[in-house]
């Protein structure tokens, strides 16, 4: 599964279900799941190898989900902007456990 995440917001303001969920309900059946994407390392290794970044500190990551996109970053060392406006939008206060707090917190992109 490239893509773990089990939802993500569209700009209608809905949020759909993502491959991640599939693959959740997949392996809940009995079948083999390999995970390449967010949180898991390889793909934080594989953009920090396209980049030619050794150093962590050097990059920064966006996202919307403290569970694939800050916790990831968190477990490579990079630093990580966790933006309120996106999948978690509607929901009032996130709590971040240890290893997913964002070093930054946006309201949007925009």
């Amino acid at each position: 599964c490239s893509n773990p995440d089990i939802a993500s917001p569209r700009a209608d303001g809905q949020n759909v279900m993502s491959p991640g969920a599939l693959a959740q309900d997949y392996a809940a059946a009995g079948g083999d799941v390999i995970y390449y994407g967010k949180p898991h390392q390889p793909i934080f290794e594989s953009v920090a190898a396209a980049f030619h970044t050794p150093k962590p500190s050097r990059i920064l990551m966006v996202g919307d989900s403290p569970d694939h996109d800050i916790e990831g970053a968190n477990g490579v060392g990079w630093h990580s902007v966790f933006i309120r406006g996106g999948l978690y939008a509607d929901n009032g206060q996130i709590h971040f456990p240890d290893v997913q707090k964002p070093t930054y917190i946006l309201p949007t992109l925009r």
